[in-house]
C-alpha cells in the first residue's frame, strides 16, 4: 500500500459535491479522501509520504487538449523564429543557423509570423537564398499551415513552375509562374524530401516534450500525429518511461493500418488511440481559413477547402465503423458549416454514442452553436491563440464577424463541452498561459484594454474545467480522470500560489511544485 497525504493549501477538486478541500489523501494511485485535514489524517496510515504546501494550490491534472507532441519535442532543438518582429531579424537568425550547420544539412525551423513584421509582407525564396549558403531550408509559419522554403529545397522537392497546385493546397507563384517559396497547406510536398529524424533523435524529442509538459503541470496531452509518432510513444510506454498520458489521433489514411495492427480505440492507460484527425480548412494567419464571405482585407479571397464533403463523409463513416471518434480541424465559418453538414450526413442511420470534436472553432455563424449542441459536438479550442490572433482577426475578418470569433463563453452557454489546449508547438505548452488568456483575452502586453471581445471572457473555475474535465470527457475517461473526487485516479498538479487569490495577469509566473500521475510524483521542482 502506497500513500501520499497533501495538505496546507487550497485544493480545487472540480467535484461538484465538494469543489474545494484542505487536504487530499491518495492511496494506491487513487484519491481516497478530499476534505478537511482532520478527515484526511484520520484515514492516513502513517506510513506514506506527507507534503504540505502553505499558500499553494492543488488542481486536478491539467491536460492539453490539442498538441503535436512529438513535433513539439523536435522543435525544442530546431530554429525558433517565434517573437521576431521583422524579416531582417529572421534572416539574421537563419544566417547564423546556416553557418552552424553542415554543407548538406537541412535548416528546419518554425515560428515566423509576417503579420508581426516591420516589413509588412510575406517572405519569398529570395529572402532565404542569400543567407542559407545553398543549404535547403524549410521554415514553418507560426500556424504550421504555410512553409517558407528556398530554391534548394524547391529543387530537392521537385517543385517547379510546371508543378500543379495539389488538392487542398497552393503553391504561391510570381508573375512569371515561378514558385515564390511559399507552400500553403500541403507542406508534405516538401516534407517528402526532408530526411527522416533518426530513432535516437525521436526518442530524445519525446523525452524532452514529456519533461516540458510535466514541468508545466500537465499530466496528459491529446496529440494529433501519425503512426510514426505513435510508435515512439508506444516504445516509451512498454519500457516504463512514459509518465504523461497521451491521447493519440491518426490521419484517416492510417486507419486501416491501425486496425490491421490490432489497435483498438480507447485501449491503454498511459497511451491510447482515440480516433482520426481530419482537416476542413487552413488557418487565419495563412489566409487559408475557409469563409462564407471574403476576407475583409482581400475581397477576392475565401480561403481553401481542404477536404471535400464527400471525402469527409467517407472518412467519418470508416471511423465510426471502426469504433472511433473524429477530431476535425475547422477555423473559418464556412469550414464549420461544412463539418456540421458532413457529420450529420455521415451519422445517418448509425446508433452510436458520438463524441466527435471540432478543433479550433475560431469563427462561427450564429446558428452553429445550436447545431453543435444537437450533434453532441465537443469544442476543442486554444485560448492562447487569442493573445497572438486578436489584431489579425480584427483586420482580416472585421469587427462584425469577430463578435463570433474565439467565442468560448457563447459555446459554453450553449451547453457545448469545452476542451482547452495550446496547439504546441504553434504556441507554448504552458497551461497557465491558456488560463490567463481565457479569463483576460489579452496579449502579453495587456492589449487590448479590457480584453478583446470581453463578453467572451470565462471565469477561472470554468477555464480549469476545460483543462481537466473537458479532456477527460473527450477521451471517454470521465469516470477515472478530470476531478479529484474519491475513487478517481490521482492525477494532479501542485502550484506554489493560489490562482484564485491572484490577479490573472501574473498566473503564468506561478511555479509548479509537483506533478503527480497515478499517485506517483513524476516531476518535482
Amino acid at each position: 500500500m502506497s500513500e501520499l497525504l497533501l495538505t496546507g493549501g487550497r485544493i480545487f477538486t472540480g467535484d461538484p459535491a465538494r469543489p474545494f478541500a484542505a487536504a487530499l489523501l491518495i492511496r494506491d494511485g487513487r484519491v481516497l479522501a478530499a476534505g478537511d485535514e482532520a478527515e484526511a489524517k484520520a484515514a492516513f496510515s502513517g506510513r506514506g509520504r506527507v507534503e504540505s504546501f502553505p499558500g499553494g494550490m492543488i488542481l486536478p491534472g491539467l491536460v492539453d487538449g490539442h498538441t503535436h507532441f512529438l513535433y513539439f519535442g523536435l522543435g525544442l532543438n530546431r530554429l525558433n523564429l517565434t517573437g521576431l518582429d521583422s524579416l531582417a531579424a529572421c534572416r539574421q537568425a537563419i544566417r547564423r543557423a546556416a553557418m552552424e550547420s553542415g554543407p548538406d544539412e537541412w535548416i528546419v525551423g518554425f515560428g515566423w509570423n509576417h503579420h508581426a513584421w516591420a516589413e509588412g509582407r510575406e517572405p519569398t525564396r529570395s529572402d532565404l537564398d542569400d543567407v542559407t549558403a545553398n543549404r535547403p531550408a524549410l521554415l514553418f509559419r507560426s500556424c504550421l499551415h504555410t512553409a517558407w522554403v528556398n530554391s534548394s529545397a524547391l529543387e530537392r522537392a521537385g517543385i517547379s513552375a510546371q508543378t500543379p497546385d495539389p488538392e487542398g493546397g497552393r503553391i504561391d507563384r510570381d508573375s512569371a509562374g515561378l514558385p515564390t517559396g511559399l507552400i500553403r497547406e500541403r507542406i508534405d510536398l516538401v516534407l517528402a524530401a526532408l530526411p527522416e529524424p533518426r530513432p535516437d533523435q525521436l526518442k530524445a524529442a519525446a523525452l524532452a516534450a514529456q519533461d516540458a509538459a510535466l514541468r508545466s503541470g500537465l499530466t496528459g496531452v491529446h496529440s494529433m500525429e501519425s503512426l510514426k509518432e505513435w510508435d515512439v510513444w508506444d516504445g516509451m510506454d512498454r519500457d516504463g518511461r512514459l509518465k504523461v498520458r497521451v491521447h493519440h489521433t491518426l490521419p484517416p489514411e492510417e486507419l486501416e493500418t491501425a486496425r490491421t495492427r490490432g489497435m483498438k480505440p480507447g485501449k491503454g492507460d498511459r497511451l491510447w488511440w482515440a480516433g482520426i484527425k481530419l482537416f476542413a480548412d487552413g488557418s487565419l494567419g495563412s489566409g487559408t481559413a475557409w469563409l462564407h464571405e471574403p476576407y475583409t482585407d482581400d475581397p477576392q479571397a475565401l480561403g481553401l477547402e481542404f477536404c471535400p464533403r464527400a471525402d469527409m463523409v467517407r472518412h467519418l463513416r470508416k471511423a465510426y465503423d471502426a469504433g472511433c471518434d473524429a477530431a476535425i480541424h475547422a477555423i473559418g465559418d464556412r469550414a464549420m458549416s461544412a463539418v456540421l453538414d458532413a457529420v450529420a450526413e455521415a451519422r445517418t442511420g448509425m446508433g452510436k454514442n458520438f463524441r466527435d470534436r471540432i478543433e479550433h472553432v475560431q469563427l462561427f455563424r450564429p446558428e452553429h452553436p445550436a447545431r453543435m449542441r444537437a450533434l453532441g459536438m465537443i469544442a476543442s479550442v486554444q485560448p492562447v491563440h487569442v493573445t497572438t490572433d486578436w489584431s489579425i482577426a480584427d483586420r482580416r475578418w472585421g469587427p462584425d464577424r469577430c463578435a463570433r470569433a474565439y467565442a468560448y463563453r457563447t459555446l459554453a452557454q450553449a451547453g457545448i463541452p469545452l476542451v482547452f489546449g495550446s496547439d504546441a508547438p504553434v504556441e507554448g505548452i504552458e497551461p497557465l498561459r491558456g488560463l490567463r488568456a481565457a479569463v483576460l483575452r489579452q496579449d502579453d502586453q495587456g492589449r487590448p484594454a479590457g480584453g478583446w471581445e470581453p463578453q467572451e471572457r470565462l471565469g477561472l473555475a470554468a477555464a480549469i474545467r476545460a483543462f481537466t474535465q473537458g479532456p477527460a470527457y473527450a477521451s471517454r475517461r470521465e469516470t477515472d480522470l478530470g476531478t479529484l473526487a474519491p475513487g478517481k485516479k490521482a492525477d494532479l498538479v501542485v502550484l506554489d500560489r493560489d490562482l484564485f487569490s491572484l490577479p490573472a495577469d501574473v498566473w503564468p509566473e506561478v511555479n509548479v511544485r509537483m506533478t503527480v500521475v497515478d499517485g506517483e510524483v513524476v516531476w518535482e521542482g
